[in-house]
């Protein structure tokens, strides 16, 4: 039988991850966040101290030891979960993911994780880069407004509602328009506006979906 990939995209705050993992349980499919990757790329690009902007000084990326752990990411065998949502990285993972030479090492590992087996990515290029031949690709977004509550909610507390919405115009503003791989809309995805949505209808709206299409 066939492997069966799900890729998942949209902007932070859409619900992409919270929607993959329970997706993954619910199937019992393997489940990656490669959004989590280029995080805790940019972790250790910021404990080496390099200059960020300057691709020759990613030369760590050959030997760099990433594995996930029940779902924790893991960096040289130290679970860096925590590490990889600090605020400093959040500040800086769209400018190091936007280097060719770390997407280019990022979606290598990604297609090496997809590779026959049943799974779901989720990301901001998955169905247009990562798997482009995905059996069922789901793009997910939601009102800044409502991202901006989430992302409050989730991990940044002592936020304000009017800064976090910046923080995310500027955050998408800077997925969509790089050159590399920028966050658009997959041909053939499947759109689900979850602003209104608990978790509970958006699954089911993309289970219906995957039942037609297994």
């Amino acid at each position: 039988m066939d492997s069966f990939q799900i890729a998942i995209d949209g902007p932070a705050g859409s619900g992409k991850s919270s929607i993959s993992k329970a997706l993954a349980n619910k199937l019992g499919f393997k489940y990656l966040d490669t959004g989590a990757m280029y995080r805790a790329v940019t972790l250790e690009a910021l404990e080496k101290g390099i200059n960020l902007e300057n691709e020759k000084e990613y030369s760590f990326l050959q030997n760099f030891q990433l594995k996930f752990v029940n779902q924790r990411i893991h960096i040289r065998d130290v679970d860096v979960s925590k590490e990889i949502r600090m605020k400093r990285v959040t500040e800086n993972v769209s400018l190091v993911s936007s280097l060719n030479v770390v997407r280019k090492k990022m979606v290598e590992l990604q297609k090496q994780f997809a590779l026959n087996c049943n799974c779901i990515l989720d990301g901001r290029d998955i169905g247009t880069v990562v798997l482009p031949k995905a059996k069922l690709k789901i793009y997910l977004t939601a009102d800044i407004e409502e991202r901006a509550k989430r992302r409050i909610k989730e991990s940044y507390k002592n936020e304000s509602l009017e800064n976090m919405i910046n923080k995310i115009k500027i955050r998408d503003y800077k997925d969509s328009s790089r050159d590399n791989s920028p966050l658009i809309i997959s041909e053939n995805a499947m759109v689900i506006d979850t602003t209104y949505l608990t978790e509970k209808e958006v699954l089911e709206k993309i289970l219906k979906e995957y039942n037609k299409r297994k």
